[in-house]
């Protein structure tokens, strides 16, 4: 308000002045009796001037305006930020598209007055009333749909489960052992016999031997033998089971006995030196390396008949499968001979003209193995016809064949590499390591596991794998 009684006193005076000098000009009283020319730029000079501290005075007062309501806003923001002043109100927010309100209490700035004029003054808007630029609510920003209640802390659990579930299993899966055949160690024998025939029934691993005072052991574990009290002193070669009963063989004799342990000696045996022994469909069959007929036949292994063999030669092994029986030889213009009865036989020609020492049948085919030759194994489907495999297996004295854990398994009793090879197929073989270079003479599966048997070595003449 001073300034504009200020502003009016200076229109005031200097209105007085330019009255005052017409005055004097029209009365001709001037006092330094001007012309008319001079008293017109006087007069023009102090319009200007009048004019000149109006036009400062305005820009002045806007000036002041702006600062009052700058000074007025931050003033009110900061009042709204206090904590203790909550609006009373949230402000709402306006929705998407409505049209702009302008506040109508927003003070406007006149355009300058004409020089004639006064300047019109607008009034201060008062504090009450200076426009928000906020919303008059805040958009909510809870979900459309809130729980119509809060879950009590009651319903929670007090106390943490008796136990939690472990993440680990109860106990750790054991290492599978490596498949049967793959490794193999050696075992004490219960005798350092020269131990030629090995073989597994009734739960019991039975050997026997050509030489010693007790010609024959047993294990029901393949690793802890015994040396049974009584067993006649032959040359004892081969040994199977059937019918619960073991049979073994030697020159001119066989012995049977129940448990591996007591052994009685056969009477009536045909002359032979019977070499091998086999089980299948209701009768024993051995086969001999010499002597008159080189079959003989008993359904208890007891009672012997003897039968004409399909030639003369070396009979090594025999076995059964397929409903025949076949038999291979060392030697001999055909070496191998079969029969579907055990009693009439019928010579086979041999994939080659080896040292054919054992022979076995399982996977619907008959496998045999020989003691030299380029390839040592030979196979057959029905034991008639017979083929070497493309790939020929490891060179080794090859003397014993068997199956057992969906494996072959041969044992050498001589060679400078492996002595043990293995093949899931009877026609693919691999060496594996053996853990003494004894002479192997004989191998058999039984309790999950392949036991051989050696006729040399000082306390290690058994092996497991």
């Amino acid at each position: 308000m001073n300034i504009i009684f200020a502003f009016l006193a200076v229109l005031a005076t200097s209105l007085a002045a330019v009255r005052g000098e017409v005055q004097s000009y029209g009365k001709g009283g001037h006092p330094d009796h001007l012309d008319d020319q001079e008293r017109a730029r006087a007069l023009a000079g102090m319009m200007m001037t009048v004019n000149r501290e109006r036009m400062m005075i305005i820009p002045n007062r806007v000036r002041m305006m702006m600062t009052v309501n700058r000074k007025r806003k931050m003033s009110y923001n900061r009042k709204r930020k206090t904590p203790t002043d909550p609006p009373t109100s949230a402000p709402t927010m306006k929705p998407t598209g409505a049209p702009l309100e302008i506040p109508v209490n927003v003070p406007t700035l006149m355009p300058a007055p004409s020089p004639t004029a006064a300047p019109t003054l607008m009034p201060t808007p008062s504090p009450t009333v200076f426009p928000t630029l906020m919303p008059s609510s805040m958009p909510s920003l809870e979900p459309s749909s809130v729980p119509s209640s809060v879950p009590s802390l009651s319903s929670i659990p007090s106390s943490m489960p008796s136990s939690i579930p472990s993440l680990m299993p109860s106990s750790m899966p054991s290492v599978a052992p490596p498949p049967p055949g793959t490794s193999w160690v050696t075992i004490s024998s219960a005798a350092d016999n020269a131990w030629f025939g090995v073989t597994y029934g009734n739960e019991i691993f039975v050997a026997v031997s050509e030489d010693g005072d007790k010609r024959a052991m047993t294990s029901t574990d393949g690793e802890t033998w015994t040396l049974p009290e009584s067993v006649p002193l032959n040359t004892w070669y081969g040994v199977t089971f059937g019918n619960g009963t073991f049979v073994a063989v030697a020159t001119d004799t066989t012995m049977y006995s129940s448990n591996g342990m007591d052994w009685t000696s056969a009477t009536g045996v045909p002359s032979g030196s019977w070499n091998a022994i086999t089980y299948g469909n209701g009768l024993f069959v051995a086969v001999s390396v010499g002597g008159g007929n080189r079959v003989m036949t008993s359904s208890d292994g007891m009672a012997w008949t003897s039968r004409t063999s399909a030639a003369d030669n070396s009979w090594l092994s025999v076995t059964y499968g397929n409903n025949m029986f076949v038999a291979v030889s060392r030697d001999g213009a055909n070496r191998v001979k079969t029969s579907p009865d055990g009693e009439s036989w019928t010579a086979r020609t041999a994939a080659a003209a080896n040292d054919w020492r054992s022979v076995t049948y399982a996977k619907e085919k008959f496998v045999a193995v020989s003691a030299d030759g380029d390839n040592q194994v030979m196979t057959s489907t029905n034991g008639e016809t017979w083929t070497s495999p493309t790939t020929a297996p490891p060179s080794a004295g090859w003397r014993s064949v068997t199956f057992g854990g969906n494996t072959f398994v041969a044992v050498a009793a001589s060679g400078d590499g492996s002595r043990i090879m293995t093949s899931p197929d009877g026609e693919s073989w691999t060496p594996q390591t053996t853990p003494a270079a004894n002479s192997w003479q004989s191998v058999t599966f039984g309790a999950n596991k392949f036991v051989a048997v050696s006729s040399s070595g000082t306390g290690n003449r058994v092996m497991t794998g």
